[in-house]
Order: structure tokens, then C-alpha cells, then sequence
């Protein structure tokens, strides 16, 4: 029987959930369905196992990994309380897991169904953008990258997320990924975004992408911190691979 007060509590602790307004987290939690795995087992298997909804671990583990072509494990992590898994395979892997994860014995979860994790992503964008973000991120790595079988468009995936948006707008343009090098002074950066209208963008060196920039970032770490914007985005350059400012 779902306890209220502890599904209430794990969403205000669960990224991208605790960004939620409480009366949004208390309308949640009737729908959470709990599971608890008295075996450790492969619960989701890569590009095979259809996601039905979103999972937040409240006990226990989840050990993520790519199978490769002979079965061994690659890029393993291991997620514990809090942690949300699905929505990355939700929105851009046409509901198919995009790892597969293997369960520890004694994990307890609360499950929102897909429909209802796909309605928060339509009525609220930071919810959204998490998810798309993390995704962006996680392609910056080298083995992830090299596993991940991009869908053929953006379109497609969105189709597959039941249509996502297809309520608040009636065509989706899907635009190239937007970069600019790493010593672009940081006003000219968010300039760039603001006329391709992107809210993310990758910073790059020698034709390699080294990082990325989103408005979030911008907002916390340039205004919010008053950092001169005539300084380069690249002024923590020499840490590759990760979120700038």
C-alpha cells in the first residue's frame, strides 16, 4: 500500500521532480505505483524493453550499463535513492530502454506511468529540459556516445513520445546543433542563442566540442554571480567534456 507521506517526500528530492510546484507533487502522488524486487534482476534491457513510465528509486540500487556485442558490461553506474530513470528513454529513445539495468535484490521504486511524466514535460519546460540536457551531457562521453543509436530525426522521437507538444504548437522546426568556440566572450555566446533560439549550446576547440552552455547556466553563474560577459566562455578551459560557467 503506497505510503502518501513517502512518495510526497521522494518526489521533493528526486531531480528534475523537486522543481516542481507541491501542489504539482501532491496531484503525483496517487498516481506513483510501488514495486519491490525480491530478486536482483535484469529489469530493462537496451533497445528492447519498453519503458511504461518513469522510475524513482526510494531503496536499494539500479546498476545501469551497455551490453556490447559479446555481453560484457560497459559504462556501468550505479544510481541509489535519489534517483529518477526513464525519462531520457521516454522522450528521445522511442520508449525503448537506452541502458539496460539490472535491479539489487531488496530495491523498492515508485513508478509514474508514461502519459502522466509526458504531461509534466508539456506543462513545464525546466521539467523538460532536464531530461534533454542530461541527454546532451551524457553524449559529450565518448562510450555513451558510442552506444547510443540516435533516432533517425528528432521528429520521429517525438512522435514515439506521444506526441510531444503537439498541444501548444503545430509544427516542430528541429534545427542543427548549435556550437561556438571556446573563447567567445560570453555575451556574444548567449547572443548566438538568443537568435538560433536555442537554449542549449556547445562550446568547441579545433573542431571539437569540449563543453556546453544552457540558460540556466547562464543565469545562475553569469548574472546571477556577476561575471563580466566581455570574458570568454571558455575561461575554465582545460576540463573538457563538461558544463561551462
Amino acid at each position: 500500500m503506497n505510503n502518501p507521506d513517502i512518495i510526497l517526500a521522494l518526489l521533493k528530492t528526486t531531480a528534475p521532480f523537486h522543481v516542481l510546484p507541491e501542489s504539482v507533487q501532491k496531484s503525483l502522488v496517487d498516481l506513483m505505483t510501488r514495486f519491490t524486487f525480491s530478486k536482483e534482476a535484469l529489469i530493462y534491457r537496451q533497445g528492447i524493453t519498453d519503458i511504461d513510465g518513469v522510475d524513482l528509486i526510494y531503496k536499494g540500487q539500479y546498476e545501469t550499463f551497455f551490453l556490447d556485442t559479446v555481453e560484457n558490461k560497459r559504462s556501468i553506474e550505479i544510481h541509489e535513492s535519489p534517483y529518477c530513470f526513464g525519462g531520457i528513454s521516454v522522450l528521445l529513445n522511442r520508449k525503448k530502454a537506452l541502458k539496460s539495468v539490472m535491479v539489487k535484490k531488496g530495491t523498492i521504486i515508485y513508478r509514474l506511468p508514461r502519459k502522466d511524466f509526458i504531461e509534466l514535460c508539456n506543462v513545464n519546460e525546466e521539467f523538460f529540459h532536464f531530461f534533454t540536457n542530461a541527454f546532451g551531457r551524457k553524449m559529450l562521453e565518448e562510450e555513451f556516445s558510442h552506444f547510443v543509436k540516435s533516432p533517425a530525426s528528432f521528429e520521429e522521437s517525438y512522435y514515439a513520445a506521444d506526441q510531444l507538444y503537439s498541444r501548444k504548437i503545430d509544427n516542430i522546426i528541429y534545427k542543427d546543433i548549435v556550437s561556438i568556440a571556446y573563447n567567445t566572450p560570453i555575451y556574444e555566446v548567449a547572443k548566438t542563442m538568443s537568435q538560433n533560439k536555442v537554449s542549449c549550446i556547445f562550446i568547441t576547440e579545433k573542431d571539437h566540442i569540449v563543453g556546453y552552455a544552457t540558460d540556466m547556466t547562464l543565469r545562475d553563474n553569469v548574472i546571477g554571480k556577476q561575471i563580466n560577459v566581455t570574458q570568454a566562455i571558455g575561461f575554465c578551459h582545460g576540463q573538457s567534456h563538461r558544463q561551462y560557467l
